[in-house]
């Protein structure tokens, strides 16, 4: 089977069966938005955790940057509330706030941490000097959408000069969001990648000819028709 597979998961599978393996649910809860946006326009945003075990639980929550950017600008995302109980089937509504939101300009990168855990067998572990919370994490990216998205990329190809990779770096200074690859002979194959300014993706090809059209959300298409043996230059 013709197929493009993205690289990262290490998969060789037709991808629109990749990415139908992917659901935002955890052994224990589930998550309203496993991609959690926030717009600058927004002054906060919110998500659901649902307890779908069989099990009281406790939830404590983190939201600590991502990238070296935010890291350093002193940006603040609170999460509140910060702790809470469970019972099965329970939700609860989680609000994220950038503290001081009109001294910083997007975009800002952090990362949502639920650590789930049971109140009686974290407290028995505590008494054994033994703790090991599960603990998830979610990307959270505070962008403006009137800022547009730019990227570049290149087709990759072995030895022998046959493509084997496409390789997409963001080029911008805003969340770029991939959304579809297009190949040389019209099989359109949909992806879900985001890519933080500065950093790269690349995606395994096989059997698929270029040049290659890949469609951006909130930017134009990206043609890419450029390539190279390899690309060492073109590591992320």
């Amino acid at each position: 089977m013709k197929h493009l597979v993205i690289c990262c998961l290490r998969l060789t599978l037709p991808l629109g069966l990749v990415l139908m393996s992917i659901a935002p649910s955890w052994a224990g809860y589930s998550i309203s938005q496993r991609y959690i946006f926030y717009s600058a326009e927004q002054r906060s945003v919110s998500v659901r955790i649902t307890n779908t075990g069989d099990e009281r639980k406790e939830y404590s929550l983190r939201s600590p940057a991502w990238d070296e950017r935010t890291k350093n600008s002193g940006a603040d995302l609170i999460a509140y509330p910060p702790v809470f109980d469970l019972a099965p089937g329970q939700t609860q509504k989680v609000r994220l706030l950038l503290r001081d939101k009109a001294a910083f300009t997007p975009p800002l990168f952090f990362r949502l941490v639920v650590r789930e855990s049971d109140p009686v067998e974290l407290a028995e572990q505590a008494s054994s000097g033994l703790t090991i919370p599960l603990a998830t994490s979610f990307p959270v990216y505070y962008i403006d959408r009137s800022v547009k998205p730019k990227a570049e990329g290149l087709i990759l190809r072995d030895d022998a000069g046959v493509s084997n990779g496409l390789w997409v770096r963001n080029t911008g200074d805003t969340l770029l969001e991939l959304r579809r690859v297009i190949a040389g002979d019209g099989r359109e194959f949909p992806v879900d990648v985001r890519v933080l300014p500065g950093r790269a993706h690349r995606f395994t090809l096989q059997d698929t000819p270029p040049p290659f059209v890949v469609k951006i959300a909130y930017g134009d298409d990206l043609r890419v028709e450029r390539s190279v043996v390899d690309a060492a230059a073109a590591k992320p």
